[in-house]
């Protein structure tokens, strides 16, 4: 497993790109810089950017979009910081030029496989109990879409691209990918239902993005997956998503708070999340096509 993730590591144009003319700085220096960092940008400006958003006379569903969209300030703040005060260039955090619309579609396709797994399986046993069909709510498939592609992105770039790829130029690959998985769990560490589970889950699943990211190379495949899962899981299937509510396509409900199904979190709370994720760590570390086998 180890010997792979290094390989990966080694040929990464990511990593390479990162490590030219920035060569990063001992670990314990990288992590201090982003606490700061997170307290700052992650809690600080988005706390400034809610309070208008909160303070307009609209409906829940525009809110929730217009909020899912103002994460684009904090995706200019950190590409403004990383471009010119670190002086590195995109593909130092994974935007390769290649393959952007096979990347992007591969990662929505996992993201559309592992969500449903847990979605189906928790409806064959009783977790979950689907009720109808919300027409009236399609209006809103592209604006939630757009928006968590948006959102999605914003969270991989801070959490894969700049944490990771930065602790990774100078030190060993695996503190980056447990130090910015730590900071992935922090950013959903004052959700509504957050417990132990739900808390080793999105560890996991930072883990799981972390993996991807290095295989594949680029910051489209895992910003894809986590548009798609949290999408597919609030709009599409109806269910909570990191504890919040979404207006959806379909209303499948929680038929019980329970440690296979998940509480209040949603199912990122449940027993199955843990063991499709676990599944899909898996999958990438050992699954080899035909072509990688030759």
């Amino acid at each position: 497993m180890f010997k792979q993730i290094t390989r990966w590591v080694e040929t990464s144009e990511t990593i390479k790109q990162a490590r030219i003319d920035n060569h990063g700085l001992p670990f314990w220096k990288e992590v201090i810089k982003f606490i700061l960092l997170t307290i700052f940008l992650e809690f600080t400006i988005t706390a400034l950017i809610d309070i208008p958003i909160i303070s307009m006379k609209t409906n829940p569903n525009t809110a929730l979009i217009i909020k899912l969209f103002s994460t684009m300030i904090l995706i200019l703040i950190y590409l403004l910081f990383i471009l010119k005060v670190e002086k590195r260039n995109l593909r130092s955090i994974g935007f390769s030029k290649d393959n952007i619309l096979s990347s992007y579609s591969k990662g929505f396709l996992i993201g559309f496989l592992m969500i449903s797994f847990v979605v189906i399986i928790g409806l064959l046993l009783g977790e979950y109990n689907f009720k109808s069909f919300n027409m009236n709510n399609l209006y809103l498939f592209l604006p939630f879409l757009l928006g968590f592609m948006v959102q999605s992105m914003k969270e991989e770039i801070y959490t894969r691209g700049w944490i990771m790829i930065s602790i990774a130029r100078k030190n060993n690959i695996m503190p980056a990918i447990i130090f910015s998985s730590l900071s992935f769990v922090f950013l959903h560490v004052f959700n509504s239902g957050m417990g132990i589970l739900a808390v080793i889950n999105i560890f996991i699943v930072g883990v799981f993005l972390s993996l991807l990211f290095l295989r594949f190379d680029n910051i489209w495949i895992s910003g894809a997956f986590h548009a798609s899962w949290n999408f597919l899981l609030s709009y599409f299937y109806g269910l909570n998503v990191s504890g919040i509510k979404f207006a959806s396509f379909m209303s499948i409900s929680q038929t019980h708070y329970s440690l296979l199904g998940g509480n209040a979190f949603g199912p990122e709370a449940g027993l199955l999340t843990t063991i499709a994720s676990l599944i899909g760590i898996a999958i990438i570390l050992y699954y080899k096509p035909i072509k990688e086998e030759n």
